[in-house]
């Protein structure tokens, strides 16, 4: 049934249902100076079987300015002791981010025309963001303690390199979709309606053209 079909590709809009080394409790911040053209945060990435496609990064943002929207991009590097070379970076944006204490997890999906499934084959990548800190003030990437499984940062893509002792950042992946917008798209869609989706809907919405049943 199709009902059934939609919850079995539902992606958590938190990516908690992928590979998560934090305990979702705020502990750390790290953000750059305003004058930081570049800023880039990054966590290690080891699925316990391969291949792994990455198809949804959630990212918990929090802000300290006014400001609560900004535009970013999902990076996606190698592993040769240091985050390096880089591999894939995917344009991404978060709005409505909460003032810290308080922050909420943003997540780009395959669903996002610009980003496609990352395949891990083998070993370790470093996954993160890339942002510019002069553009978008006031804006931190979460940490949570200990750092069990500690992140990188740099104000510079190729490096240097700072390794993050003190916290394991808030950056999630899954290799699940996250349909929440397909099921928002429905939402206002009283002619496509979960109880009569098919397949062919979901490739229709995808495709921007509406259901492809009455």
């Amino acid at each position: 049934m199709a009902v059934l079909a939609v919850c079995w590709l539902l992606g958590f809009q938190d990516c908690s249902d992928g590979i998560v080394y934090d305990d979702g409790t705020r502990d750390f911040d790290i953000g750059f100076l305003a004058s930081t053209q570049e800023g880039i945060v990054v966590i290690p990435v080891t699925p316990s079987s391969y291949p792994y496609v990455i198809n949804q990064v959630c990212v918990g943002w929090g802000r300290a300015g006014s400001a609560d929207a900004l535009d970013y991009e999902i990076v996606i590097y190698g592993d040769d002791g240091t985050p390096f070379p880089l591999l894939a970076a995917y344009p991404a944006s978060a709005a409505s981010i909460p003032t810290i204490p308080a922050f909420d997890f943003t997540s780009t999906s395959t669903l996002n025309a610009n980003f496609q499934g990352f395949v891990i084959e083998q070993g370790t990548v470093f996954v993160g963001v890339r942002w510019s800190p002069n553009l978008y003030q006031d804006f931190a990437v979460i940490g949570d303690a200990p750092a069990m499984f500690p992140g990188w940062y740099s104000a510079a893509n190729l490096g240097p390199w700072t390794l993050n002792t003190n916290s394991v950042l808030m950056i999630r992946v899954s290799d699940s979709v996250n349909l929440n917008p397909l099921l928002n798209y429905w939402a206002v869609q009283p002619m496509c309606t979960p109880q009569a989706a098919t397949v062919l809907d979901f490739i229709a919405l995808l495709n921007g053209s509406g259901c492809a049943s009455p």
